[in-house]
């Protein structure tokens, strides 16, 4: 057995008191007078452990009480930190044993008080590496009323990016005070430790996250601290490619009771593309919500990946993914759906087939309805043929639904009408696939319910318009034709604030603002301002029995600024 004492007595503890202010120590002049007083310590090595005694007086009124032991390195890093409480009764002196594991690692010793604080303080903390961890120490003093408190440690790297962050706690009474440990996995990346307490959120607060790359592995930390009442919380993941676009989206959850602190962690599938990551907390949802959506193109296909939130009651919930190319149209519609209980986060993965014809990537959330809703449907080609999806959310009860598909060739004939039938479970999402003949250049789809009703597919188009800022809703979705935006000539006009008529005698559609006329003709390239024509690259039409007009000449007519943007497949409109 090896032993070595170092003793500090009443004189040199009173001297080292008198000198703390210039030593910088981390003990004020207030804490040294307080209630409790370390009287003396000594710290020998036994058995490959540190021990430490401590002489703790209580000159005020019988409390818990105690003392804190810092092991310094040779260098004077503090390396590991451990406290001890007890009942100490009015002006009696305790000795307390505290037994620090790192032993022989430990070259000097600090001793503080423990009963001194009147609110939740973090006393001191230390790191050292131990095994395959880095091991984060520290002693958390709970002055206020008995709480669960505790603390975060956040590793940083070099350039002080967070790369891990862990978190523990515990419940501590008045006055009392906890010693916690924390292992860090990353310790080969982290340079230094920060620690802060935890116990004071009065919401669902993210304390902090980390992102470790190693081995073309990236892993992201988080801990989160519930300051509500107890419920289901989880973290949403974000990871972003070095061009910033969100390519992957990871979640994790747990139950936390109140005032507990929770520590989550994923491993993102897009690996060493992951270049920089988001994280948020869960909690504010009070329905289905999709919280956030990350896709990528690999190996010719779109790996798709949704957070959902289930803030209602516990159901079957579904995401829809649309496919959009390059002029907005819906050429795939694909689904994926689980079980959510209440207050679930979950991640849904989808895969288009489609690739590279893809260029426009949306989710939406499904679920929670008592009659089938249908998505929509789109038709691509792969590999020389042609392919027709669409997806449909089952309502209350479980059924089969038939799909039937008409293909047209090229000069618009039909050709042979292709059926199949898939069972779907109550208020789950299922998406549908056929594969058509050659020369089919278009397609309808209709779906059946298993009482032969229809299922309505909504038109869906991936081109978005905005105004000022402002998102724009039509009934009729935006399409492209022939290189132009088409829009319901009376969403635009009424947006821009524009009067507009419609004379369905003459197909003609005439609008006025601040005196200048416009007028329009469907399926003509002519149109007129102020009584002068001028030629359109895409005439006015009728879709699905909406007049639409081409919305760069309407909005340039009023005097707006028009701008495409071909990334997101949006039309952005300012006003002048």
């Amino acid at each position: 057995m090896q032993i070595f004492v170092k003793r500090l007595t009443l004189y040199t503890v009173m001297l080292a008191l008198l000198a703390l202010p210039l030593l910088g120590l981390g003990v004020s002049q207030a804490e040294a007078a307080g209630q409790f007083q370390i009287l003396n310590s000594n710290y020998e090595l036994v058995d490959s452990k540190m021990k430490v005694t401590v002489d703790v007086r209580n000159d005020g009124a019988s409390q818990v009480g105690g003392a804190v032991a810092i092991g310094l390195d040779g260098q004077g890093n503090r390396i590991e930190v451990k406290g001890k409480t007890e009942f100490i009764m009015r002006d009696k002196t305790a000795v307390l044993e505290i037994m620090l594991d790192s032993g022989s690692s430990i070259k000097s010793v600090e001793v503080q008080p423990i009963g001194n604080k009147s609110y939740l303080a973090l006393l001191a903390s230390g790191s050292r590496a131990n095994g395959d961890y880095l091991e984060v120490t520290g002693v958390v003093e709970n002055g206020g009323s008995s709480q669960v408190a505790g603390m975060v440690a956040y590793g940083l790297d070099k350039a002080g990016r967070t790369v891990e962050v862990k978190a523990a706690n515990a419940y501590l009474a008045n006055h009392s005070s906890g010693s916690f440990n924390i292992q860090l996995k990353h310790k080969d990346l982290i340079d230094s430790v920060k620690v802060e307490t935890t116990g004071e959120a009065k919401v669902i607060t993210l304390l902090g996250h980390g992102v470790a790359s190693a081995a073309g592995k990236v892993t992201a930390t988080a801990s989160v601290e519930n300051g509500g009442s107890s419920r289901t919380i989880g973290v949403v993941f974000e990871g972003y490619d070095k061009n910033g676009k969100l390519i992957e989206t990871r979640t994790a959850q747990g139950y936390l009771a109140r005032q507990n602190v929770g520590n989550f962690d994923v491993t993102f599938k897009a690996g060493a593309q992951v270049a920089s990551v988001k994280a948020f907390a869960t909690g504010k949802a009070t329905d289905l919500e999709l919280l956030s959506t990350g896709s990528r193109l690999t190996d010719g296909k779109w790996l798709v990946t949704s957070a959902l939130e289930n803030g209602g009651s516990s159901k079957t919930a579904g995401v829809v993914v649309y496919g959009f190319d390059a002029g907005g149209k819906l050429i795939e519609v694909r689904a994926s759906s689980q079980y959510s209980a209440h207050q679930h986060v979950g991640t849904f993965e989808t895969t288009l087939q489609a690739g590279s014809s893809v260029k426009k990537v949306r989710a939406l959330a499904a679920g929670g309805y008592q009659n089938p809703k249908g998505w929509g449907y789109g038709m691509y080609q792969l590999n020389g043929k042609s392919y027709i999806t669409g997806a449909v959310t089952n309502g209350s009860k479980g059924q089969t639904f038939t799909v039937k598909v008409t293909p047209y060739n090229s000069a618009g004939k039909s050709m042979s009408v292709k059926t199949s039938q898939q069972y779907v479970a109550s208020g789950s999402t299922a998406s549908f696939q056929l594969t058509l003949d050659s020369g089919t250049a278009s397609a309808k789809m209709t779906v059946y319910d298993g009482s032969g009703n229809v299922i309505s597919m909504p038109n869906v188009s991936g081109i978005d318009v905005e105004i000022d800022g402002v998102p724009q809703s039509y009934e009729q979705p935006p399409v492209m034709v022939n290189g132009s935006v088409l829009v319901p000539m009376r969403g635009i006009f009424e947006a821009l604030g524009s009067e507009v008529k419609w004379n369905g005698s003459t197909r003609t559609v005439t609008s006025e603002k601040n005196g200048v006329v416009i007028k329009l003709t469907i399926d003509s390239k002519i149109a007129t301002i102020g009584g002068k024509k001028t030629e359109l690259n895409t005439a006015p039409k009728v879709i699905n029995q909406a007049t639409m007009v081409p919305i760069r000449f309407v909005s340039e007519a009023l005097g707006a600024d028009v701008k495409w943007d071909s990334a997101t497949s949006t039309v952005r409109i300012t006003t002048k």
